[in-house]
């Protein structure tokens, strides 16, 4: 759907990471794009865009087992706590399609959210085996983890 191209679009625009449908935001040297040779790049505005450990706000995201065959565990650690309903996990497929979107199992004010695959599709149908990739976007941003289902 569209709402799901736009997603993939702020989602690849803000992890600076590329898919099917922002290979354009790309540039090669030749037509003006920096190659940043340092372990610390910025962006025109400042921004970092490597290091994303280092930034405040984060969370660190444990998915086991990887690769998994009928269920994958998300286990959310945030540095302090939030409203766990303002936490969701879109998993996508490699294209970028929207696969699902899940939800911590419990509610609440906390500092841990627990969430939960069964390797379907929103319509409770079993996925193929690949690789499937879980952004994760909570009150503290954004970030991405990669799955395989094997």
């Amino acid at each position: 759907t569209n709402e799901s191209i736009v997603d993939v679009i702020a989602y690849s625009i803000d992890a600076r990471v590329l898919s099917d449908y922002t290979a354009f935001i790309a540039l090669e040297p030749e037509q003006g794009g920096d190659i940043c040779t340092s372990e610390q790049c910025e962006d025109d505005s400042g921004t970092p865009t490597s290091g994303e450990a280092d930034r405040p706000g984060q969370f660190q995201i444990n998915v086991y087992p990887n690769p998994f065959q009928d269920r994958l565990r998300i286990e959310v650690q945030f540095e302090q706590r939030i409203d766990l309903s303002e936490v969701t996990a879109s998993v996508y497929d490699v294209t970028g399609r929207l696969i699902t979107r899940l939800r911590p199992s419990e509610q609440g004010i906390g500092d841990r959210a627990s969430l939960a695959w069964a390797g379907t599709d929103s319509a409770g149908r079993p996925v193929a085996n690949g690789v499937y990739l879980i952004v994760i976007d909570t009150p503290q941003g954004r970030q991405t983890v990669k799955a395989v289902k094997a």
